[in-house]
């Protein structure tokens, strides 16, 4: 396990302080830096390889019990787990579904006799491993998956707001509809050869152009607050709609 799933340990180092007191030191293999961001921002492959560093622990008997981000370290591609401080004994896991051979399926069944081991099931509903054929859009609007719309990865970077018009009462319909098309807007971009740090840059841009038409459709008065008010900008040409 050690310089595989958990940093190598080298040795202990023992000593006193000035006041005679005790004090041991670990000395461990140097990997890396600690995760950037949240589990369920990353993609799927780095999602399965961590969960799957988590397997081999729970095989090797060790339950971690403070399994985070802030634990997790990261060096070229490959994933260490740290912080043992507050991990117990973990015998006979019957946990054997391999995450990096199910990338990209959309969920397990719970009575599948490879995922035998609540904590493992726990942390990988928590990182969002399986999308259960619905993706998040604006963190709370949920929808089936489909083609039209980016990965939850792509959507959470393109995140933005909808309903900004100031004296428009959205029925939550409304919201969902301004969010799809949103994201729809953005995928086609994406599809027709956009880069995604550029359709960040305008994200402001082009939620103004998708309300603006929403309201045009609806007629109604379309008032942005100025945070989004782009009218005396040059307008974008949407793709879609």
């Amino acid at each position: 396990m050690q310089g595989g799933v958990i940093p190598k340990l080298y040795g202990v180092l023992y000593g006193r302080k000035h006041d005679k007191s005790p004090v041991l030191c670990l000395v461990l293999e140097r990997f890396g830096n600690r995760l950037q961001g949240e589990f369920r921002h990353l993609d799927a492959s780095k999602k399965a390889k961590i969960l799957n560093k988590l397997v081999e622990a729970h095989h090797g008997g060790l339950l971690h019990l403070d399994f985070a981000e802030r634990n997790v370290v990261e060096k070229d591609g490959d994933f260490r787990i740290i912080d043992l401080r507050h991990a117990q004994n973990h015998p006979e896991c019957r946990w054997t579904y391999d995450f990096e051979k199910h990338i990209g399926d959309s969920t397990v069944a719970d009575d599948d006799p490879t995922v035998r081991c609540s904590a493992l099931m726990r942390h990988a509903e928590e990182m969002e491993f399986w999308d259960h054929g619905v993706v998040y859009l604006c963190r709370v609007i949920i929808v089936p998956k489909n083609d039209k719309l980016p990965d939850q990865s792509v959507i959470e970077q393109l995140d933005t707001s909808v309903g900004i018009g100031t004296c428009t009462n959205y029925h939550p319909n409304d919201l969902a509809t301004l969010a799809v098309r949103y994201f729809e807007e953005m995928k086609a971009r994406l599809d027709e050869g956009a880069k995604l740090k550029d359709l960040i840059r305008l994200r402001p841009q082009i939620t103004y152009q998708i309300h603006k038409r929403w309201h045009e459709e609806q007629k109604i008065d379309f008032i942005p607050s100025d945070q989004w008010d782009y009218s005396g900008r040059r307008s974008l040409k949407l793709l879609t709609c």
